[in-house]
Order: C-alpha cells, then structure tokens, then sequence
C-alpha cells in the first residue's frame, strides 16, 4: 500500500503540495539550514556530469526529501525544468548531512535536446526551494 500511495503522489510531490509531503510524513516548513549548496564546476560540456555539494543542519528532529531541479534550456530559449531525486533522509536536531551529486548530460538521450547556454540547478526540500545555482552548458571541443 505504500508503493502504490507514492506512486499516486509522485507528480504532486514534485511540484511541492503541501497536503501530498503531509501525507508522506514531510513537514513544508522544516527546521533546517542549508550551509551551502556549490556547483565543483560551472562549466559543463555535453557528455559530461555536473557536480555539486550541499550540507544540511538540523535545528530538531526532521524527515527530510530533498529533490534537486535542473532547468534546461529549450531550443526557443525558455526553460523547461525538471525534478529529480536525491536522498530521503530523517536528521536528528543538532545533525548534519553532506550530500554529493553527479548529474551526467548525455550527448545522445532520446527524451531530450541539449542545448548550450546557461543553465539553472535548485535545491528542493519538502518541497520549498532553498538555493539555486546558474551554470553553462557547451558542446565538447573535440
């Protein structure tokens, strides 16, 4: 029954509804707070990953989904974001997390184009964003 009850909620969990986390256990306004949140390169080119650091504190005991957004560049030039996973994870208060992410930008998907330019990663948990960060995409200079 849990399986099928985060499958149901999935599409309203990424969008950040506050009644969906409440179901699952999640709190909107957490007591936490992100120490940083660092892109180790802002300059990606495609087929290669972008990496990125944060730290998570906790000011009291807490269940934690932390998602990240990446807001890819369209071909007309908007962006068009998309939400992944990163760590569910329940902090004690007075602990903290480091979490490293490796987000790889295949050259040849076949559910989206990359196109170069600048870029945009934010940081999601229970649903608020916290941080955000710009990058480049380029072509490889093969």
């Amino acid at each position: 029954m849990e399986y099928i009850i985060n499958h149901a909620l999935r599409t309203l969990v990424k969008q950040g509804d506050k009644e969906a986390l409440a179901l699952l256990g999640y709190v909107k306004e957490s007591a936490i707070k992100v120490h940083h949140f660092i892109l180790n390169n802002t300059q990606v080119n495609i087929g290669e990953a972008l990496t990125f650091d944060l730290m998570i504190e906790a000011k009291e005991d807490t269940k934690l989904m932390i998602d990240y957004i990446v807001y890819f560049r369209t071909k007309a030039g908007t962006f068009s974001p998309k939400v992944h996973k990163l760590k569910k994870v329940i902090l004690k208060k007075d602990t903290c997390i480091t979490v490293r992410k490796k987000h790889l930008f295949k050259s040849n998907m076949s559910t989206r184009k990359l196109y170069e330019g600048e870029h945009k990663v934010e940081l999601q948990i229970n649903g608020l964003i916290y941080k955000d960060n710009i990058f480049t995409l380029k072509k490889s200079e093969d």
